[in-house]
């Protein structure tokens, strides 16, 4: 848990930790980021590291759900699917989590992020969460997953889901280029599993 002593904390110093944390989280895998750098790099004792942060996944919760809220306001992410069928959502909402992820940090930033939500390691980071709802289909329609085949369509959803990740995070493919892919892996669950079973959306 973040304490309430951090947040209270004057912006200009609050900035040096979290850059000082950025650096270090850019640097290494996260089970391998040091509370000493962070400490040097923003020149706070170690006790008051302790006094803001548990340990030192509080601090990247933190920082990575903090992207993800800018991203969120800036996006405004549930305000435009009132009228979008089920697909669009899906390709809408995994276009604001590329453009979350593609945040400016570098590749092993983002590789934390990605390797936490691959081993669920960050439980409470909202970003976390978000990316399993999309990836769990949690928000998946009566109609479809009333099919007697749903389990294989929510099976496929999330194959795309992770496989296109892989390749935005681990091969460094475009945000461009992989949302065409992803796009193109749910017009086809779309064009053969749901139109096999007449729901013609």
């Amino acid at each position: 848990m973040i304490s309430q002593t951090f947040l209270n904390l004057k912006e200009d110093k609050k900035n040096r930790i979290i850059k000082a944390a950025k650096k270090e989280f850019s640097r290494v895998p996260l089970d391998k980021a040091l509370v000493s750098n962070i400490i040097r790099d923003s020149n706070i004792p170690r006790g008051s590291f302790y006094q803001y942060f548990e340990n030192i996944d509080d601090l990247f919760v933190y920082i990575i759900d903090e992207i993800y809220l800018e991203a969120l306001e800036e996006l405004k992410i549930n305000e435009d699917n009132k009228d979008k069928n089920y697909f669009d959502i899906l390709k809408s909402e995994f276009f604001n989590v590329l453009t979350i992820l593609d945040n400016g940090e570098n590749r092993q930033f983002n590789l934390n992020i990605y390797m936490s939500f691959i081993n669920s390691s960050l439980p409470n980071s909202k970003l976390i969460k978000e990316m399993n709802r999309l990836k769990n289909n949690e928000d998946i329609p009566k109609d479809i997953k009333d099919l007697p085949n749903s389990n294989i369509f929510m099976g496929l959803i999330e194959m795309s889901y992770i496989t296109c990740l892989n390749d935005f995070i681990l091969k460094g493919k475009s945000k461009e280029d992989v949302f065409s892919e992803y796009k193109n892996y749910l017009d086809y669950i779309k064009h053969t599993i749901i139109k096999t079973n007449n729901l013609g959306k």
